[in-house]
């Protein structure tokens, strides 16, 4: 045998010649040979010109647009001035900021305030509360003090009033007068009374006591320096009225 390989030949097919007439740099149909595709480009497109028919329309646009604008507010300024129309009912007056809140807020009155009783404190007149049961409410030496408490079944509103009173006489000098007593609707009222002064001053001093059917019992003692009849005198009175109402 010879060391040398014996010759292969393989056979290749021949070249088929690119049949002419192609067109886009594609082969005709059905020659089944590969080609490049050719991208796409769109065709430019020039901006239209600007027209001298356009620039009328704009200004006549323009012409007609601005006076009917002035037109509509100039009737929101007659509406709102006339008939008080507003066009930003959201922001009455103008346009709130953050901080402005627009509302207001009304001071609390103080109440001469002892249990389930209340009065409202007029001007000038000042507040002290000496417990969740009795409270003073003061005018120079005008006072009305006011005390809340539950008696016992068996009290009586006479038999009561006139150390309840004593007690709080403060700088009051004078002598208290006896007990009255009334009943209605099962509503126990006594009243004690005195003339006498407060540091050099002509003082009256008038005290009620009220116990009603549940035991429940309000002590009001007025003093007053200022004259019957007047402004300070009626205040002090309006009080002792109101805190009386529930009774």
């Amino acid at each position: 045998m010879s060391d040398q390989e014996p010759n292969r030949f393989e056979n290749y097919p021949a070249q088929t010649p690119e049949p002419s007439g192609t067109t886009d740099g594609q082969p005709a149909a059905g020659t089944g040979t590969p080609y490049h595709i050719t991208p796409y480009h769109p065709p430019s497109v020039s901006a239209p010109s600007t027209a001298s028919g356009t620039g009328r329309r704009n200004l006549l646009g323009l012409v007609i647009g601005v006076p009917v604008a002035l037109g509509v507010i100039g009737w929101l300024g007659r509406a709102s001035d006339s008939q008080g129309y507003d066009p930003y009912p959201e922001y009455p007056g103008g346009f709130a900021t953050e901080d402005d809140t627009g509302s207001e807020t009304d001071e609390e009155t103080p109440a001469l305030a002892v249990g389930p009783w209340a009065a409202d404190v007029p001007d000038g007149w000042d507040l002290t509360s000496l417990s969740t049961d009795e409270a003073v409410s003061s005018h120079g030496a005008n006072w009305v003090q006011a005390y809340a408490f539950t008696a016992d079944e068996d009290d009586r509103a006479s038999d009561l009033i006139t150390a309840l009173v004593r007690r709080r006489k403060a700088t009051f000098e004078g002598d208290l007068s006896d007990p009255v007593s009334s009943m209605a609707d099962g509503v126990q009222h006594a009243t004690v009374s005195a003339t006498g002064t407060v540091s050099g001053k002509k003082a009256r001093l008038k005290g009620h006591l009220w116990i009603d059917l549940d035991a429940e019992a309000l002590l009001v003692v007025r003093v007053l320096t200022a004259k019957s009849g007047s402004t300070t005198a009626e205040e002090a009175q309006a009080m002792v009225d109101q805190l009386a109402g529930e009774f």
